[in-house]
C-alpha cells in the first residue's frame, strides 16, 4: 500500500500559521472598522435629529400596545369593571395620534419646533399613562382574585387576560421614558453636539516637484 509522504519544514509551518493569523486579524479589523463606521453614522444622524432618541421608545410603546390590546380586552371582558373599556379605547387612539403629533412637532424644514404640537404631545402621553394606571390599579386585584379562586372550568376564561398586565407596565415604562427624553432634549442635545464625528481621510500628497525654472 502506497503511503503519501508530505514534506513539511518548520519554516513552511510558520508561514501557514502566520498567514492564518493575518487573515483572522484582517477579518476582525474589518469588522471593527465597519462597526465603528456604523456607530459614527448613527451619531451623525443623532446630532442632526436628537429628538429621535425620544421618538424611538414612543414607537416601540405603540407597537407593544397594539399587540397587547387583545389581552387587555379579554381581561376587561372578564373583570367587567365600568370604564375599563374606555381606558383601552383612549389608549389605542392616542397611541396613534401621539406619533402624528410628535412628527409634526419637529417639521423637516422648520428651524424651530412647533410648541403647540409639543404641548399636545405631552398632554396625550400624560393621558395614556393615566389610563394605564387606572386600568392596572382597578383590574389587577379583581383579575388576580378571580385567578386565585378559579376552578378548572373558569381557568380558561381567566388565563388569556393575565398577559395584559406586563404589557400595560411595559407601555407605562416606554411612554414615561419618551416623556423624560423629550423633556430633557435641550440638555442632552448640547452634549451630543460636542461629540466628534469627523471622519479622518488619508489624502495622497503630491510628492513630485514641478520644475518651473524654464518658464518665462
Amino acid at each position: 500500500m502506497a503511503e503519501e509522504i508530505v514534506n513539511t519544514t518548520p519554516e513552511a509551518v510558520e508561514e501557514v500559521a502566520a498567514a492564518e493569523e493575518s487573515s483572522k486579524g484582517t477579518f476582525w479589523k474589518r469588522l471593527g472598522a465597519n462597526l465603528k463606521e456604523r456607530w459614527r453614522k448613527f451619531l451623525v444622524t443623532t446630532k442632526r435629529k436628537p429628538q429621535r432618541l425620544s421618538f424611538f421608545p414612543l414607537i416601540i410603546s405603540t407597537i407593544v400596545w397594539m399587540f397587547g390590546v387583545v389581552y387587555c380586552g379579554q381581561a376587561t371582558i372578564y373583570d367587567d369593571i365600568p370604564g375599563m373599556g374606555l381606558c383601552i379605547f383612549v389608549n389605542t387612539m392616542l397611541s396613534i395620534l401621539t406619533l402624528l403629533l410628535f412628527m409634526n412637532t419637529f417639521p423637516k424644514r422648520a428651524k424651530h419646533m412647533n410648541y403647540i404640537m409639543l404641548a399636545l404631545t405631552f398632554v396625550f402621553m400624560a393621558v395614556m399613562i393615566t389610563c394605564d394606571l387606572v386600568w392596572y390599579i382597578k383590574s389587577y386585584p379583581v383579575h388576580m382574585a378571580a385567578y386565585n379562586n378559579a376552578t378548572p372550568d373558569t381557568m380558561a376564561e381567566i388565563e388569556p387576560g393575565l398577559g395584559a398586565f406586563p404589557i400595560v407596565l411595559t407601555h407605562i415604562v416606554l411612554v414615561g421614558l419618551s416623556v423624560v427624553l423629550l423633556a430633557t432634549l435641550p440638555l442632552y442635545r448640547k452634549l451630543i453636539l460636542k461629540i466628534n464625528t469627523s471622519k479622518v481621510v488619508e489624502s495622497n500628497e503630491l510628492k513630485e516637484e514641478i520644475d518651473t525654472s524654464a518658464e518665462v
